[in-house]
């Protein structure tokens, strides 16, 4: 009984742990189109000449790597166009951002979105947005 209630009170205070929404970190791979622009944070470390429709099928080949086990970091190191390693800390709406973190309102929204409903260890794909994500596509993993 002690047990089970230590349990209750541990999930209802905050200690379920690494799924906690609060402050995330994730890698992604970029996958830039052609006359992608600048998108805070990312650094689109090389230009690409693809169509968003080729980065969407590109993306959905990386996504199905990633999530048949392939070593994440090999795909991003290999494939992303944004600076290696490509992980972010971010916080939450309304958590103040520790040092290094990235407030979630400082992203472009579907990569926060992604990011913010992946638990660890998962992987989604923000789309390639011209008004709200045009660096491209994004191939999200949550690491904590």
């Amino acid at each position: 009984m002690v047990l089970v209630l230590l349990s209750v009170v541990s999930v209802a205070c905050g200690g379920g742990g690494s799924d906690s929404n609060d402050h995330i970190t994730v890698q992604h791979i970029l996958l830039s189109v052609a006359g992608s622009g600048e998108t805070t944070p990312f650094v689109v470390k090389k230009r690409a000449n693809r169509t968003p429709e080729a980065a969407k099928v590109l993306a959905g080949d990386m996504q199905r790597r990633a999530t048949s086990g392939e070593d994440f970091d090999k795909l991003a190191s290999q494939n992303s166009d944004d600076a290696p390693p490509g992980i972010y800390a971010m916080s939450n709406f309304g958590v103040p951002a520790d040092p290094g973190e990235y407030p979630r309102s400082n992203v472009p929204q579907p990569f926060g979105n992604v990011s913010f409903s992946l638990k660890v260890g998962e992987v989604g794909v923000a789309p390639y947005d011209p008004a709200n994500n045009p660096a491209g596509y994004e191939i999200i993993k949550r690491i904590k």
